[in-house]
Protein backbone atom coordinates (compact mmCIF):
# COMPACT_ATOMS: atom_id res chain seq x y z
CA UNK A 1 0.00 0.00 0.00
CA UNK A 2 2.54 2.52 0.94
CA UNK A 3 4.32 1.97 -2.37
CA UNK A 4 1.24 2.35 -4.32
CA UNK A 5 0.62 6.00 -2.38
CA UNK A 6 4.32 7.00 -3.41
CA UNK A 7 4.29 5.57 -6.86
CA UNK A 8 0.71 6.96 -8.04
CA UNK A 9 1.92 10.11 -9.29
CA UNK A 10 4.36 8.05 -11.60
CA UNK A 11 1.56 5.28 -12.02
CA UNK A 12 -0.37 7.93 -13.69
CA UNK A 13 1.46 10.17 -15.28
CA UNK A 14 3.76 8.48 -17.92
CA UNK A 15 0.40 6.81 -19.47
CA UNK A 16 -1.08 10.33 -19.44
CA UNK A 17 1.44 12.30 -20.88
CA UNK A 18 1.43 9.63 -23.48
CA UNK A 19 -1.80 10.11 -24.23
CA UNK A 20 -1.01 13.91 -24.12
CA UNK A 21 1.63 13.17 -27.08
CA UNK A 22 -0.32 10.45 -29.19
CA UNK A 23 -3.36 13.32 -28.96
CA UNK A 24 -1.51 15.69 -30.81
CA UNK A 25 -0.25 13.25 -33.54
CA UNK A 26 -2.25 10.86 -34.97
CA UNK A 27 -3.98 8.60 -32.91
CA UNK A 28 -3.50 5.14 -32.73
CA UNK A 29 -3.21 2.11 -30.83
CA UNK A 30 0.33 1.61 -32.43
CA UNK A 31 1.44 4.98 -32.28
CA UNK A 32 0.52 5.12 -28.33
CA UNK A 33 2.46 2.23 -27.51
CA UNK A 34 5.36 3.60 -29.86
CA UNK A 35 5.21 6.90 -27.47
CA UNK A 36 4.52 5.11 -24.26
CA UNK A 37 8.05 3.23 -24.93
CA UNK A 38 10.08 6.24 -25.93
CA UNK A 39 8.33 8.30 -22.99
CA UNK A 40 9.42 4.86 -20.53
CA UNK A 41 12.51 4.44 -21.73
CA UNK A 42 13.64 7.82 -21.71
CA UNK A 43 12.17 8.91 -17.81
CA UNK A 44 13.61 5.11 -16.56
CA UNK A 45 17.22 6.07 -17.98
CA UNK A 46 16.65 9.64 -16.31
CA UNK A 47 16.05 8.29 -12.91
CA UNK A 48 18.72 5.61 -13.08
CA UNK A 49 21.18 8.16 -13.90
CA UNK A 50 19.52 10.56 -11.08
CA UNK A 51 19.84 7.05 -8.74
CA UNK A 52 23.42 6.89 -9.44
CA UNK A 53 24.49 10.08 -9.06
CA UNK A 54 22.40 10.16 -5.94
CA UNK A 55 24.37 7.02 -4.08
CA UNK A 56 27.66 8.39 -4.93
CA UNK A 57 28.62 6.27 -7.45
CA UNK A 58 31.03 7.94 -9.14
CA UNK A 59 32.43 9.70 -5.91
CA UNK A 60 35.40 7.62 -6.67
CA UNK A 61 36.69 8.90 -9.66
CA UNK A 62 36.12 12.14 -9.23
CA UNK A 63 37.87 11.58 -5.85
CA UNK A 64 40.67 10.07 -7.72
CA UNK A 65 40.50 12.85 -10.43
CA UNK A 66 40.88 16.03 -7.87
CA UNK A 67 43.77 14.03 -5.76
CA UNK A 68 45.84 13.82 -9.33
CA UNK A 69 45.01 17.54 -10.04
CA UNK A 70 46.07 18.33 -6.74
CA UNK A 71 49.29 16.17 -7.42
CA UNK A 72 50.19 17.75 -10.80
CA UNK A 73 49.42 21.53 -9.63
CA UNK A 74 52.19 23.70 -8.72
CA UNK A 75 53.97 23.82 -5.39
CA UNK A 76 52.34 27.36 -5.23
CA UNK A 77 49.06 26.75 -5.79
CA UNK A 78 48.51 23.45 -3.39
CA UNK A 79 49.78 25.68 -0.90
CA UNK A 80 46.94 27.44 -1.50
CA UNK A 81 44.38 25.00 -1.71
CA UNK A 82 45.83 22.72 0.89
CA UNK A 83 43.19 23.14 3.30
CA UNK A 84 40.71 22.89 0.75
CA UNK A 85 38.09 19.88 0.89
CA UNK A 86 37.07 19.84 -2.33
CA UNK A 87 40.52 20.30 -4.51
CA UNK A 88 42.47 18.43 -1.68
CA UNK A 89 39.94 15.89 -0.18
CA UNK A 90 40.64 13.23 2.39
CA UNK A 91 38.20 10.80 1.80
CA UNK A 92 36.82 9.18 -1.96
CA UNK A 93 32.88 8.51 -0.23
CA UNK A 94 30.70 10.24 2.25
CA UNK A 95 29.31 8.18 5.16
CA UNK A 96 25.95 8.53 4.06
CA UNK A 97 23.60 8.94 1.24
CA UNK A 98 20.17 10.61 0.93
CA UNK A 99 18.54 9.37 -1.92
CA UNK A 100 14.78 11.12 -2.18
CA UNK A 101 11.94 8.38 -2.33
CA UNK A 102 10.26 9.32 -5.41
CA UNK A 103 13.43 8.71 -7.53
CA UNK A 104 13.01 5.15 -6.85
CA UNK A 105 9.68 4.67 -7.53
CA UNK A 106 9.69 6.91 -11.06
CA UNK A 107 12.43 4.26 -12.44
CA UNK A 108 10.38 1.24 -10.91
CA UNK A 109 7.32 2.64 -12.61
CA UNK A 110 8.68 3.47 -16.14
CA UNK A 111 10.22 0.29 -16.13
CA UNK A 112 7.33 -1.49 -15.99
CA UNK A 113 5.81 0.61 -18.42
CA UNK A 114 8.98 -0.11 -20.95
CA UNK A 115 8.53 -4.09 -20.40
CA UNK A 116 4.29 -3.60 -20.57
CA UNK A 117 5.29 -1.77 -24.32
CA UNK A 118 7.52 -4.04 -25.31
CA UNK A 119 4.75 -7.48 -24.58
CA UNK A 120 2.15 -4.70 -26.35
CA UNK A 121 4.34 -4.50 -29.29
CA UNK A 122 4.55 -8.30 -29.88
CA UNK A 123 1.33 -9.21 -28.72
CA UNK A 124 0.09 -6.40 -31.71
Amino acid sequence: MRFFKKSILWLLATPVLTLIFSLISDFTLTNYINILFILSSIIAILSFVMIIIQEGVLDPTSYGFRRLTYQLSTKKRRQSVADDSFFNPKSAKKDHYVITSWIKYACACNIIYFLISIALAYII
